[in-house]
């Protein structure tokens, strides 16, 4: 049997089957224009002027991919599957086709320039490194790299309170939640605390999430889980703190992960020295780093999803009542429009365990084939 009925899995996959055909489409198609145009263009020469070249000719190879998923998406993939209801608007208040395709394209220009404005920086500095001299690249660069590191937490901080408009609420303020007090972090060990994330939250599908500050923890909670049925808070709540409890001593997470880049950019620069000699990287350069990229994702998102199953399993011991709790989150995952049961590359590609599988350990503790048969 399954969580979900041969009508909600129909409808989740007639939305996220095409479009992420159309994703991986327009991802090929962009690092094969990449590759063509690395091989017409041929050696790129040096100075600045080179590398402003190459990062808007990179940034030029995505443009037409990107524009064209995004147009099909929101002009005939959303009207046609899209998962989530649109909101009312008053008479005359709708938003026509031409309005939205205006939106559609200043966000392409708008990350044009970006992509184009980051790479030709990055091309830039990997120039400026080859041609430094062996000692001094291989201690700024790391060096760099670690600086970066650090300051990478303060300014997802900013970027999440700004974008999401984090409010901070005491725990008292939160609905009741029947969680164990032994599942409580000890504050002590692990300060938490708890905001009230805004409308962005729900619209990216996160319903919580967790991020370091300080010597602590802030768990954020969208706007439909707070006002949603108190068995889907004590869930979220609960998968949250699971997050929470896997987290290590700040200082600790902070200087193994300093170590660790510092470790992959010596490697790197070691590396770069030898195959760049003093040129300015090329746009095959920037494919390799595109495909790259792309591998390492995937190596990330695996981790990730094992660290997501662990939460769930943890929430399962910590919520009073899971079977209560299952039956809120399946209602949610279907609400919101989530890909109920991934295939192929959408599966490795996903930060999240199949839904069903989410569901098997909030609700036993276990994986799908060593629970219980029957299912709600």
């Amino acid at each position: 049997m399954s969580w979900f009925t041969p009508a909600e899995l129909e409808r989740a996959e007639a939305y996220h089957g095409p479009l992420a055909r159309a994703e991986l489409v327009a991802a090929a198609l962009e690092l094969a224009l990449l590759v063509v145009a690395a091989a017409a263009i041929g050696p790129a020469g040096g100075g600045v002027d080179a590398a402003a070249r190459i990062g808007l000719t990179a940034a030029a190879m995505g443009l037409a991919p990107r524009l064209l998923l995004g147009l099909w998406r929101e002009l005939r993939h959303e009207p046609a599957h899209g998962l989530v209801a649109p909101p009312v608007l008053p008479p005359g208040d709708r938003t026509g086709a031409p309005a939205v395709a205006a939106v559609v394209v200043l966000d392409e220009l708008v990350q044009f320039l970006g992509r184009a404005a980051l790479c030709g920086a990055g091309v830039g500095l990997l120039a400026w490194w080859s041609a430094c001299p062996p000692v001094v690249g291989m201690l700024v660069v790391p060096g760099a790299a670690v600086v970066a590191v650090a300051l990478s937490g303060p300014v997802h901080r900013v970027w999440r309170f700004r974008v999401d408009r984090l409010v901070e609420l005491p725990f008292e303020a939160l609905p009741p939640l029947r969680i164990g007090a032994q599942a409580l972090p000890d504050p002590r060990a692990v300060p938490v605390r708890w905001y009230r994330g805004g409308p962005a939250t729900s619209r990216r599908g996160e319903e919580g999430f967790v991020f370091r500050r300080r010597s602590g923890a802030s768990v954020v909670l969208s706007p439909a889980v707070l006002h949603g049925p108190s068995a889907l808070l004590e869930a979220v709540a609960a998968h949250e703190l699971g997050h929470v409890r896997a987290l290590r001593p700040a200082r600790d997470e902070l200087a193994l992960r300093m170590a660790a880049v510092a470790v992959v950019a010596c490697g790197a620069g070691l590396a770069l020295s030898r195959v760049l000699a003093g040129a300015v990287p090329g746009l095959w350069f920037v494919a390799g780093i595109a495909g790259a990229g792309e591998l390492a994702g995937v190596a990330l998102l695996s981790r990730r999803r094992r660290a997501e199953a662990d939460a769930d399993r943890w929430a399962s011991a910590a919520v009073a009542d899971p079977s209560e709790c299952v039956r809120a989150v399946r209602h949610r995952l279907v609400e919101a429009g989530a890909d109920l049961a991934p295939r192929g590359p959408r599966r490795w590609r996903s930060a999240y365990p199949p839904a069903s599988v989410r569901l098997d350990l909030l609700a036993y503790g276990l994986e799908p084939d060593r629970g219980c048969a029957c299912r709600q």
